[in-house]
Order: C-alpha cells, then structure tokens, then sequence
C-alpha cells in the first residue's frame, strides 16, 4: 500500500513511484492481515466445507402443507339454509370459491352434495 502519487507525476515515472521501497507505508501488512486472515478461512471453508457435509441433506425437500381452518358452524348452517331456501347454485359456488383456502375439503364435499341433491330434486 502507498500514499497518493504527486501531482506532478505521470506516466512511467508515476509506476516508479509507486513501486519504490521508500514510498511504501510501513505498516501496510499489519493493517492487511485481517482482512487476509478472513479471506483464507472463508477460503478453506469453501473448499473444505463440502468434505465436512455443508451441503449434507440438500437433496431432501420439505413439503409445506398449511394448516387448514374451517368455517365456523354458523357459517355452515347458513349456506345450508341458503340451498333449501333456493339461492341460486352460482352464488354459492361463487362464494365458496372466494372463501378459498378457509373451507376445508370436507366442507366442500358437504356443501356440493347438498347442491346435487337438491338439483336431482
């Protein structure tokens, strides 16, 4: 590491400059080696870090199944009044449809048969 160049200088005699002994900082390596000492450990855990198993049971995937919540039996005991009462089959396949993931599959099933039977009816 060395100081600034002069102003003055350029070109070949500016590389001379730098290059001279006397223009080095003295203390230049002992502020670069922490910097190199990290360098090499992060080095060396690169390249040795895949014989120790850094990588170890990457292959294996995790399946992420989200908890599923029901709609409340108050919910449920509307939309079946509503299918006796005769609301049109569109609006509760629409609605159940913008309630998503909060019907379960049960409840599904449940509703849709409740509107098959009425449209066999």
């Amino acid at each position: 590491m060395v100081d600034k160049a002069p102003e003055g200088i350029s070109g070949a005699e500016r590389n001379k400059w730098a290059l001279n002994p006397e223009n080095k900082k003295p203390n230049a390596l002992d502020m670069a080696f922490p910097k190199l000492k990290a360098e090499c450990l992060k080095n060396a855990a690169q390249s040795l870090g895949k014989i120790f198993g850094r990588d170890m049971n990457r292959k294996i995937v995790d399946d992420y199944r989200p908890f599923k919540l029901q709609l409340p039996e108050s919910t449920m005991k509307k939309i079946e009044n509503d299918i006796r009462l005769g609301v049109d089959e569109f609006e509760i396949r629409q609605g159940i449809e913008q309630l998503g993931e909060l019907v379960s599959e049960q409840q599904k099933q449940h509703i849709f048969g409740l509107l098959n039977n009425r449209n066999n009816e």
